[in-house]
């Protein structure tokens, strides 16, 4: 805050700091990763940056914790064989948005 003597007057100019956030998310990383599954849904684990949605083939699913960890949860019911997943994740910050992403293969029988 500055106190300004303006036409006979003091005037109050608020002034506001813009930080700017220079550091590169967290690259995003599978921590579990099963290659074979029977199961209709299988559970795993992502890494990201904090507070970051993911999304798995366009739909919202969780949110990356405090820890830096999210567990998520893949549907691979239907016919047998390989089911393809991207998994997305995006943060918000001022002036933009951060996008990481992986695709991931489920060999199933």
């Amino acid at each position: 805050m500055v106190l300004w003597w303006f036409y006979g007057k003091f005037t109050i100019v608020k002034s506001t700091a813009i930080v700017t956030d220079t550091t590169a998310p967290t690259k995003p990383i599978l921590t579990t990763t099963p290659t074979t599954t029977t199961a209709i849904s299988q559970s795993i684990e992502v890494n990201g940056e904090v507070g970051a949605d993911i999304y798995v083939n366009g739909i919202k699913v969780g949110t990356i914790g405090s820890d830096g960890k999210a567990t998520i949860s893949l549907d691979t019911s239907g016919a047998d064989g390989d089911k393809t997943f991207s998994i997305v994740w995006s943060v918000c910050f001022a002036g933009g948005m951060a996008l990481g992403g992986l695709v991931t293969h489920y060999f199933g029988y």
